[in-house]
């Protein structure tokens, strides 16, 4: 999952088809605090091209919104590590976008458009996962809206 958006950096620039991702993220349990550190590129070919990302910001979720975002992990049966994480992250995806710099943005996701590996056409994949595999956009996997 990602965010594509219209940015305005700090340095004035604009990039119509900002690609920002969660580059990595901290739960404190103890202090009930989340500290996520958002990366932009300017574009999802700068991402593919392994580009160095042009913006960056440290959001922190407490009280009600770090709650909110853990709320749905307990619900229904016992999930698997992986399907934790990935309810985990849409949660913190979900609060991004509700920041001012991110209101008008497009959640994405990746999916496999045909079997690959032990991996299912239909599959989500993130582009780390696609990158390593060495996977094609638009042969491997595919970029949609969420």
């Amino acid at each position: 999952m990602a965010i594509i958006s219209n940015l305005i950096t700090r340095f004035k620039s604009t990039h119509s088809e900002a690609y920002s991702m969660i580059s990595d993220y901290r739960v404190d349990l103890i202090n009930n605090r989340i500290k996520v550190n958002v990366i932009t590129f300017a574009s999802l070919e700068a991402r593919l091209e392994e580009g160095d990302p042009i913006d960056s910001v440290t959001y922190s979720f407490e009280g009600a919104e770090y709650e909110e975002i853990n709320s749905s992990l307990c619900e229904g049966e016992e999930p698997s590590t992986l399907k934790l994480e990935d309810t985990h992250k849409k949660n913190i995806y979900d609060k991004i976008m509700k920041k001012e710099k991110f209101s008008k943005s497009n959640a994405i996701r990746e999916h496999l458009i045909k079997d690959v590996g032990d991996r299912f056409k239909g599959e989500e994949i993130s582009m780390k996962e696609a990158q390593s595999g060495e996977l094609v956009l638009g042969e491997d996997f595919e970029v949609t809206p969420d």
